[in-house]
């Protein structure tokens, strides 16, 4: 090991981690840090991760993942980025946008105008408009998923927000484009975000569809359906197949090269417009997690990110003063996926799941010897503040509070939804005399939640409750004979 540098084990990291962690000063892991342009220095950093990436779109249904967002995150820019405190924070160097109206909700989006894409072409409306179009929901095969749903064209991991806007209208060349929406969208400063926007004009020349803008405007769906081709399944990558030619940048990195099930080499991208990158070079090496702390001692690696386990930091302690590590609540979380096709389709079965899901011992057995002091997810407000229901409450009040979440995702009838309500009540009444205006928020924002559901619940069943078809409705119709 190199005497005298200090290399990082992070358990926790924001959306910009690979920047921050290349500002390495005098401790110089590789090179010699001699300027190449204003301010990046001749110097790799080689982090370790354990997944190799497995598409250039992190943006579709299938492929939505952190072993993306870990290279595209200082490749494909955007709006926002997630900073150290996991806010929405503008990324005024690719672009900037503005509320111009509140009723109705518009949002004006202003490309920065020496934004390119790293081959030379321009970032403007016809990427714009392509995100739009892509998760927005509103092309449909006119079939039907397997859940039932309708099934779409553009494949996305969400249309939130998206679906909520009036289609953009902008003309080729331009970087100003307004958005308006057809209700009120109280996340409308989270759209267009990193990694969400792709270059259109490398869907236009690997589909065939010769403009995307008049695609679009037109609702062509025989070029809409050609796109989508492309879009849902162009990008995806075989470990060490890198394309250059449908993978340029909209960051200060590029892809530079990728040797299969080892490493993935990102260099600087010469055409990026913004702050330099600190350095030359980024080497994401793919290390299973438990090697990766053997990895650090023998200085193969620099940066480490892994799962935060008793045992690793166990490993990290015993290397000594030449590592640091630094520990604390991470913006990505580990998640079950019911698959509603099979025997999940039963919201029954899925309640009972859920229910018997070993939370605590999860947290007891591995997060707490990391992080004494964390408790359960939900009932904790991450983003804020750290006071905690267990500071006000019992214990066999803090299991009510985690089954009131859960019951709220069973799809409840309306004897439930009632019980429901008297627990919230309930649940504010405790939070208003206590001392954790966080939690009083969290409380808040599931009201809020159960609001949204409740209104679903009737809306879907009202019709059956007044024809008599639903034997357990909470209301009938009914005759009277006028007296």
């Amino acid at each position: 090991m190199r005497k005298g540098a200090k290399y990082l084990a992070l358990f926790a990291a924001g959306s910009m981690a690979l920047a921050a962690c290349s500002t390495g000063g005098s401790d110089n892991p590789t090179g010699d840090q001699t300027s190449k342009g204003a301010g990046t220095k001749e110097q790799t950093i080689t982090v370790a991760w354990e997944d190799e990436i497995g598409s250039y779109n992190n943006n579709t249904a299938e492929e939505n993942a952190v072993k993306n967002s870990i290279v595209l995150n200082q490749v494909m820019r955007g709006f926002w980025f997630f900073g150290a405190d996991g806010s929405v924070t503008p990324d005024t160097e690719f672009g900037t946008f503005e509320k111009t109206s509140d009723d109705p909700l518009k949002v004006k989006y202003t490309f920065n105008d020496k934004a390119v894409w790293s081959d030379g072409d321009k970032i403007d409306c016809d990427d714009f408009l392509l995100t739009w179009a892509a998760n927005a929901g509103t092309y449909k095969t006119g079939k039907k998923a397997e859940d039932g749903s309708d099934e779409l064209v553009f494949s996305t991991a969400g249309t939130t927000g998206y679906d909520q806007m009036q289609k953009p209208e902008c003309a080729d060349g331009d970087q100003t484009v307004e958005v308006t929406y057809t209700k009120p969208f109280a996340d409308w400063q989270s759209m267009f975000g990193a990694s969400g926007i792709m270059p259109a004009h490398v869907v236009e020349k690997q589909s065939g569809v010769a403009d995307v803008i008049e695609a679009i405007k037109s609702d062509n769906m025989d070029e809409l359906k050609k796109a989508a081709e492309f879009y849902n399944t162009g990008w995806v990558m075989n470990p060490g197949e890198l394309n250059k030619e449908i993978t340029p940048s909209a960051g200060p990195y590029v892809i530079d090269s990728w040797e299969a099930n080892q490493s993935m080499t990102l260099k600087v991208n010469d055409k990026w417009w913004g702050t330099p990158a600190k350095a030359s070079t980024i080497v994401i090496r793919f290390i299973s997690p438990e090697q990766q702390a053997q990895a650090l001692q023998n200085n193969e690696v620099q940066v480490i990110n892994p799962q935060a386990q008793p045992d690793l930091v166990k490993q990290l302690e015993a290397i000594g003063d030449s590592v640091q590590v630094n520990g604390g609540d991470l913006y990505t979380y580990e998640h079950l996926d019911y698959n509603f096709a099979g025997p999940f389709k039963d919201p029954e079965l899925r309640k009972a799941f859920a229910m018997c899901v070993p939370r605590q011992t999860i947290v007891d057995n591995l997060i707490k010897p990391v992080n004494p002091n964390q408790v359960l997810l939900s009932l904790k407000k991450i983003m804020e503040g750290k006071r905690l229901v267990s500071e006000a409450t019992t214990s066999a009040d803090q299991q009510d509070f985690r089954n009131l979440f859960m019951a709220l995702s069973s799809n409840p009838k309306h004897e439930e939804w009632k019980d429901l309500y008297r627990r919230l009540v309930h649940w504010e009444l405790e939070m208003t005399r206590s001392d954790s205006p966080e939690m009083l928020e969290v409380l808040q924002n599931q009201k809020s939640e159960a609001n949204t559901e409740f209104v679903k619940y009737v809306t879907k069943n009202y019709s059956n409750w007044i024809l008599g078809k639903d034997s357990d409705a909470p209301l009938r119709r009914g005759k009277n004979n006028g007296k």
